[in-house]
């Protein structure tokens, strides 16, 4: 690894970490949901993830400004496609760096993702729930004409058949 790239490396490898700590912080708030946790773990989870989200944005600023540095001085693209490739060219460590680091925010991506759907599915469960149970105080039915509450009585007058 040159010198000259080394803060870029510094601020991946701090980058790496958070992202590391963040997944799990974040998977641990998924479970807490799903096994129904006390609030006030799962709010100390969230004021967790609040911070390393924090200290992960200011890595991110820094990280970005040597991207925008290198490619404005090496004249490529500010794309992290582009700057892999320039490293992978005079400097592989830095590729690598790169690399994982493009992986690893992969991995965060899904882990977010899960959460989304564990949160979706919960606020979907909860509203049927509460459409079921509160079928006296609006009058509607969560069933269809044809099941729950409809009122089968026909007389002579207005019979169908």
């Amino acid at each position: 690894m040159k010198e000259e790239n080394k803060g870029l490396v510094d601020i991946l490898d701090k980058e790496f970490v958070l992202i590391d700590r963040l997944i799990i912080k974040v998977d641990s708030f998924r479970q807490s949901l799903i096994k129904k946790e006390s609030t006030e773990y799962i709010n100390s989870l969230l004021a967790e993830i609040d911070l390393l989200s924090k200290e992960f944005q200011e890595a991110d600023i820094k990280r970005d400004q040597f991207v925008a540095d290198i490619s404005s001085c090496h004249n490529i693209p500010n794309a992290i496609k582009d700057i892999v490739d320039f490293f992978s060219v005079t400097d592989k460590d830095v590729a690598l760096k790169l690399a994982g680091f493009v992986e690893k925010m992969q991995n965060l991506t899904f882990t977010l993702d899960c959460l989304h759907q564990a949160l979706d599915f919960e606020s979907n469960y909860n509203n049927l729930l509460l459409n079921m149970l509160n079928i006296d105080k609006t009058g509607k039915s969560t069933y269809a004409k044809s099941g729950y509450s409809k009122n089968n009585y026909q007389n002579k007058l207005n019979w169908e058949g």
